[in-house]
């Protein structure tokens, strides 16, 4: 008997969300990031591995996202990690990485597209040895493992309540604020 009354509770719940004119669900970039600390603190989310070729990886110590809604809307992003080959003993490069990056909505993930980089720095004593015209690789290395990353590793999953899981389930558009994200509703 209390199973069909929380079913008929939630049934009658989302149906008031569908039926209420719930037109949008807002995320803000200070939500995004705190969840972007929380996630990154898990190992299968905080870095990615290069291919056979490259042998190097890309661990990610933070991402900072700022949302601006200038110019059809963007993600002004900072990433700071490391460098870590598999083979050679060549300790770790620091990467500091600036982009700016489309948003994408897939299923129920938030990803960052297109990222357009700004400023790459590269340090640690051993890049700091190397010619500036040997440290190209480990930029192009950079570049390539951060598109890597952002392709499989989401900023923000609607998953974080009941409303943020209807709201991806009915999803029409996300539209970016400054400073939020705004899930438009059908």
């Amino acid at each position: 008997m209390s199973f069909l009354r929380v079913i008929s509770t939630v049934g009658l719940l989302v149906s008031c969300l569908i039926v209420s004119g719930c037109d949008n669900y807002v995320v803000t970039d200070k939500e995004i990031n705190d969840s972007l600390v929380e996630t990154l603190k898990e190992p299968a989310h905080n870095h990615i591995t290069g291919n056979l070729y490259t042998s190097v990886g890309l661990y990610v110590d933070s991402l900072n996202i700022e949302l601006s809604d200038r110019k059809g809307g963007f993600a002004l992003a900072k990433l700071k990690g490391r460098l870590v080959s598999r083979y050679s003993n060549i300790e770790q490069i620091g990467v500091s990485i600036s982009f700016k990056a489309g948003v994408r909505f897939y299923e129920n993930e938030v990803l960052l597209v297109d990222p357009e980089i700004s400023k790459l720095k590269l340090s640690g004593s051993y890049i700091e040895s190397v010619p500036r015209i040997a440290r190209w690789p480990h930029e192009l290395n950079a570049k390539s493992l951060l598109r890597s990353y952002l392709d499989e590793h989401p900023i923000y999953v609607l998953n974080h309540s009941f409303i943020e899981g209807v709201s991806a389930f009915r999803l029409k558009d996300v539209v970016i604020k400054e400073k939020s994200l705004e899930f438009v509703i059908r």
